[in-house]
């Protein structure tokens, strides 16, 4: 359940705007529609297969979380917008272009103030475990895709390679809860340490590669 969630639009979304400021809200903000769809749909459908609570699949709580995706929404108005070849007002453009620029220090304030380094011992090893299963096959798999994938626009295969690289949704905090699952200590540590990683990671890269 863990694997398949990748935090982008809270987490990403700053620091990529920092990193690759022309092209990189565009980039990832694709492969966020994906996340999307795979964190609260596919990601949900497993962690109520495995759930021993009463709170079983509901359709209708996944067609919330679906709605409540700001950036899926988004991209679904402007798909729309874009077929009909209907352009929004400068004004508009404007606004929106004041706003976003507060999005990186509230995604930062929002990232410290959900973390919680509450460490229960009997979860470390499993945690542990975890992380190596996490960032092994993002390394696998981001690799190969960055050296087999077909395509000639580098930008593609460092989101997809990146994208892997990712921190847990936090999302995921939420169905521990609404499934009841025991392990939800070990959910919230894995999803706190894979954030403090991938930041890491992330500059590393900027500073190696860019």
């Amino acid at each position: 359940m863990m694997t398949g969630a990748m935090n982008i639009g809270l987490f990403a979304y700053p620091l990529i705007e920092a990193i690759w400021p022309k092209t990189g809200l565009v980039y990832f903000g694709m492969a966020d529609i994906g996340g999307a769809f795979v964190m609260f749909g596919i990601t949900y459908f497993v962690g109520s297969y495995f759930s021993e609570g009463s709170n079983q699949f509901d359709f209708k709580f996944l067609a919330k979380k679906l709605l409540q995706s700001v950036p899926l929404v988004t991209y679904i108005i402007m798909f729309i917008l874009n077929l009909n070849h209907i352009q929004l007002p400068h004004v508009a453009i404007d606004f929106f272009n004041i706003l976003s620029h507060a999005n990186m220090p509230l995604s930062m304030i929002l990232l410290g103030v959900m973390l919680n380094f509450t460490l229960e011992r009997k979860y470390i090893p499993a945690t542990i475990k975890y992380l190596c299963l996490h960032y092994g096959l993002a390394l696998i798999a981001g690799g190969l895709v960055h050296v087999l994938l077909p395509v000639s626009d580098d930008m593609i295969k460092t989101t997809l390679l990146i994208t892997w690289m990712f921190p847990v949704g936090v999302a995921i905090i939420s169905y521990g809860i609404q499934f009841k699952y025991r392990t939800l200590p070990f959910i919230g540590m894995a999803t706190n340490l894979t954030i403090i990683i991938s930041i890491i990671i992330l500059y590393v890269y900027q500073a190696v590669f860019i």
